[in-house]
């Protein structure tokens, strides 16, 4: 306790530093105020400086923090001095606490800048990368989808070579960056799916999902090479996938569908729902195992890059070693941007007319998230999308449990909590791909939309 109140004037000011990085000054009153409440403000403030002393928190660590957050930059502040010293200020006046003026020991968390932290491969890992890719490719094949690659003079710059972007007689419309898979739609009844996928081994570890998948409901399978555990060019920027999944929704003539995104795959939810070319073919979005809301919290960046791997087990343990990967972690490290890819709940309940939905009244989400998710603070998460805040009563979190039980799919924004579970499980764990497969359904069929009056 005399911790706590020797230094709680530096704890605030941290959260209210941290909240006016990523939102600005307006941020500080909304929606960052719900951070106070999420979780315990030292653990927090803690995470974001990899577990330094408080004591070393000075003034110019602060402000390089905040020109990571605020300008995407780092080095001297220079015109934007005065703008920062605004925000310490403010902090200060709020909270009666002088932040000291220099440079403490402290360094906090800026992904973009750091240390890209990589573990090398053997050319045994990757022949295995090869054999599942392969597999994967076959699945696909046997359930259905064709493969249209990048143009040809990518082949040399993926290893483990793929023969598919090489022999495959189809080119994508989005030739430069992104290659994909694609059932042909035949339903009348039902919307076709859009899915992308997460870290990992790229659509392979999702076989049992798209399985599951009625077979007159076309899909098209976005691959991301670089978090697909082989050597690759980098992901490209928010506005360049956003442009390239709306070449491919043109090419195969889909103009309503349902968004099913994965874990990273997340990420590129707020770029495409701010796309005036892919949000109105938006009808309604699954976000299974989101790791975009609440990026100013430090744990989906902590927990990616920092989290020490003696104290993961298990799943943690497993995503220790496929963040260690060398495109991925570059990925992690020099293509994410919390400002471009960080998901709101607002973006979700409401649009802008250039943005809304074309063929529905109102888009609806649910968001499947495990109750022990290794990346996420999974209660944080949870209570943000229920109540608007990162902070629940243990009421509200035992309500949680019952949620499964309550989603009916016609509201605007529902929460499937799974308790126990941890991350990957929905899509890739046998009991729980049926529920998975039941939400998406849900949304695919056009008649539900009658419930919502649209």
């Amino acid at each position: 306790m005399a911790f706590l109140f020797r230094y709680w004037g530096a704890i605030c000011a941290g959260y209210v530093v941290a909240a006016g990085a990523f939102a600005g000054l307006d941020g500080i009153k909304h929606p960052f105020s719900i951070v106070v409440e999420a979780i315990t403000v030292i653990e927090l403030l803690w995470k974001w400086v990899e577990n330094a002393h408080l004591d070393d928190i000075r003034r110019d660590n602060v402000k390089d923090w905040l020109l990571w957050g605020l300008f995407d930059r780092q080095g001297p502040p220079g015109d934007d001095n005065e703008e920062l010293e605004e925000y310490i200020r403010m902090a200060e006046e709020k909270l009666g606490w002088e932040i000291k003026k220099g440079r403490g020991e402290a360094n906090a968390i800026r992904i973009s800048y750091d240390e890209v932290l990589m573990h090398h491969r053997t050319l045994l890992y990757y022949l295995f990368v090869f054999f599942v890719d392969t597999l994967g490719a076959l699945g696909m094949w046997a359930l259905g989808y064709t493969f249209y690659r990048t143009k040809r003079s990518n082949f040399f710059r993926v290893f483990p070579f793929r023969i598919s972007g090489l022999l495959a007689p189809k080119e994508s419309a989005a030739r430069d960056h992104m290659s994909y898979y694609v059932r042909p739609h035949k339903s009348t009844t039902k919307r076709p799916i859009l899915f992308i996928h997460g870290i990992g081994m790229g659509v392979a570890q999702n076989l049992m999902y798209f399985n599951s998948i009625p077979k007159d409901v076309g899909v098209v399978v976005i691959e991301l090479l670089p978090i697909s555990a082989r050597i690759s060019p980098p992901l490209c920027t928010a506005s360049q996938m956003a442009e390239s999944v709306a070449a491919i929704l043109d090419q195969q003539g889909f103009d309503d569908v349902v968004l099913v995104s994965q874990s990273y795959g997340t990420f590129l939810t707020t770029p495409l729902l701010l796309s005036p070319r892919v949000a109105p073919r938006i009808s309604s979005c699954v976000l299974i195992d989101p790791v975009a809301f609440l990026l100013h919290l430090p744990d989906v960046a902590y927990n990616f890059t920092r989290r020490p791997p003696g104290r993961l087990e298990g799943a943690q343990h497993q995503m220790h070693m496929v963040a260690r990967d060398p495109s991925i972690s570059h990925t992690l490290h020099r293509r994410l941007s919390w400002r471009e890819h960080i998901l709101w709940r607002e973006l979700l309940l409401s649009t802008a007319p250039s943005t809304a939905p074309a063929h529905v009244a109102q888009r609806r989400t649910t968001v499947i998230l495990g109750g022990v998710d290794c990346i996420t603070n999974p209660r944080a998460v949870a209570s943000y999308i229920e109540f608007g805040r990162a902070d629940c009563s243990q009421e509200e979190f035992d309500a949680f449990v019952a949620s499964e039980k309550r989603w009916n799919g016609f509201k605007p924004l529902e929460l499937i909590w799974l308790p126990g579970e941890n991350h990957g499980a929905p899509l890739m764990k046998l009991s729980l791909v049926p529920l998975s497969a039941k939400v998406v359904d849900r949304y695919c069929r056009k008649d539900y939309d009658v419930g919502m009056g649209g």
